[in-house]
């Protein structure tokens, strides 16, 4: 970061083979992002077959929001964002499957005493430390997004040069009714480039 002037830094939503996020190992990168006081994007990669998702594209289109939800759930619950409270973690596709199941995760808080074991209050409470892309190839689904979290956690997404790229993503935000402008400002300001 300082010797070449980086923004972030970008890791997969697992390492070394599978192994999640939230073991204390990782800890040090944690607590030098949050020194640094950049973004940390978490993105999934492909190690290895996954079982049941071999088929129809079905390790991208299910496993990429799959992976994504389960490394930022398990950095909730293991307690990870309340010991680096300064964290700042970006979702890449639209924060995968998170936004959209944050009512299961919050009952099951309220039901069973697993996700209580680190945290002590609910999962959805946390949302407030993440960023997400727009990456959601759907209007109705970045609509929804956006109302959740608003354009200050919203960035825009293009996963460009690849195949799932969204090939116009101002274009979806401003049918949405979002100003791109908006989520320029929010970049801006994560990368700590504004004024």
């Amino acid at each position: 970061m300082r010797e070449l002037g980086l923004l972030g830094a970008q890791i997969g939503t697992s390492y070394a083979g599978g192994k999640p996020l939230d073991g204390r190992e990782l800890e040090p990168v944690f607590e030098t992002t949050e020194r640094l006081g950049v973004p940390l994007m978490l993105h999934p990669y492909y190690v290895g077959p996954k079982p049941g998702l071999e088929d129809f594209y079905l390790t991208n289109t299910v496993g990429n929001p799959l992976d994504t939800c389960v490394a930022a759930v398990r950095l909730i619950h293991a307690g990870t964002l309340d010991r680096f409270p300064g964290l700042k973690l970006v979702l890449v596709h639209g924060g995968g499957f998170l936004p959209y199941q944050l009512g299961r995760f919050d009952h099951a808080f309220a039901v069973r005493p697993e996700p209580k074991r680190s945290i002590e209050r609910s999962p959805s409470s946390y949302l407030d430390r993440f960023w997400m892309d727009t990456i959601t190839h759907s209007d109705a689904a970045l609509g929804f997004l956006v109302g959740l979290i608003g354009t200050r956690r919203t960035v825009l997404g293009t996963d460009l040069p690849f195949d799932m790229a969204d090939p116009g993503p101002v274009e979806r935000t401003e049918r949405v009714g979002i100003d791109p402008n908006a989520l320029g400002a929010t970049a801006r300001e994560l990368l700590g480039l504004e004024g």
